[in-house]
């Protein structure tokens, strides 16, 4: 730490003047790079990083108070999950979360999550109104994984104000003033795109209808067999129960359509699958391929190791943070509503093979 920083009593505070003086700069500056207009000020990029050093090493932390007042913005955003436990209560919750935490702290701004307030229904609206308003937060994500059937626009308007919304979700009729949803219809071709490179025409699809998040990708794979000429039918539609131990008469189901390759929504159905099919002396991948999605962690320790799709939710984490702070930062940009579908990966691993033995 610089000599300067040692004038600091100990216990106090440090303050924005602290943080000018050890990097020998004018208190403006330290205020405009701590809310990111060293650019629009034409303050260089090397005294921007001095004076973040600088913050860093004194481990500076701005009002938030002080802040609001001088920008009209608190740099505190709100995070809302349409059902609780799609936030953080599952793998891909978490990524998510993880992704907007490391963006909006990379930019200066926290968040609070109105756990308590989800799912988002319409007696909850008046509630969430008025956390929104005491928070004096700048801008709300709304994350959702299954697109709720009712029409969320006017009360997310409601509750907002003039706020930036933004939501995370996996169908395209969202609402906000940026839209973000996985791009399901890609993540269904790589997979038939896959299966059909190891020459599997027999394929079955398994899930389990009461997962969040599973019918549009139910609908998105069947829409994708279509468009590669080879329909699903009814007999290669699984209804998985997850929450069954024995999935032996499961097992019986699929090895009766002579099926060689399962797509499975999600991983926790594929991995059930496959101790069952061990049980049943089935043989992955020799007699079967099995593709699960989700890529959770432990997924590539399965016996074999699941080949897996892999959602891009640290990456929509980040883009909803990145989009959210643009538009509070921007006002202009909440008149240009935008929707993008982002894509993720396959993840080839060890339980898909060329098509070889019949389960039959």
């Amino acid at each position: 730490m610089a000599n300067d920083d040692k004038t600091i009593p100990r216990n106090s505070r440090p303050r924005i003047a602290d943080v000018a003086k050890a990097a020998g700069v004018s208190q403006t500056t330290v205020s405009f790079v701590l809310n990111n207009r060293e650019s629009e000020m034409g303050i260089s990029p090397d005294t921007a990083d001095r004076v973040r050093e600088k913050m860093a090493e004194l481990e500076y932390e701005p009002s938030r108070h002080a802040q609001a007042l001088s920008t009209g913005r608190s740099r505190l955003l709100g995070v809302v999950p349409f059902e609780t436990r799609s936030l953080y209560r599952t793998f891909m919750g978490q990524r998510i979360l993880e992704g907007f935490a490391s963006a909006s702290f990379a930019k200066g701004y926290h968040f609070v999550i109105f756990e308590e307030l989800s799912p988002l229904t319409h007696d909850r609206e008046n509630q969430l109104r008025k956390a929104v308003m005491s928070s004096e937060v700048d801008g709300l994500a709304i994350l959702t994984i299954d697109y709720p059937d009712e029409n969320l626009e006017e009360s997310l308007r409601s509750v907002a104000g003039e706020k930036p919304v933004l939501t995370i979700g996996t169908s395209d009729e969202q609402v906000g003033d940026v839209r973000l949803s996985i791009d399901l219809e890609d993540a269904c071709e790589q997979v038939l795109r896959h299966f059909k490179e190891l020459g599997h025409e027999k394929i079955g699809l398994a899930f389990h209808a009461e997962t969040e998040g599973t019918l549009p990708l139910v609908h998105a794979f069947q829409a994708a067999c279509r468009e590669f000429g080879q329909p699903i039918p009814q007999e290669r539609l699984f209804s998985i129960d997850r929450n069954s131990i024995d999935q032996s008469e499961a097992v019986a189901r699929i090895r009766r359509t002579g099926v060689t390759a399962l797509f499975c929504v999600f991983d926790l159905i594929a991995m059930k699958l496959t101790f069952a099919f061990h049980s049943a002396g089935i043989r992955i991948p020799e007699q079967l391929s099995l593709v699960g999605f989700g890529d959770y962690l432990t997924t590539p320790h399965l016996d074999p190791p699941l080949t897996s799709f892999a959602p891009p939710m640290h990456q929509l984490g980040e883009m909803t943070a990145n989009y959210l702070i643009a538009r509070v930062e921007k006002p202009s940009l909440l008149d240009h509503p935008m929707s993008q579908r982002i894509r993720g990966e396959l993840l080839i691993r060890g339980s898909t093979a060329p098509v070889g033995g019949s389960l039959s």
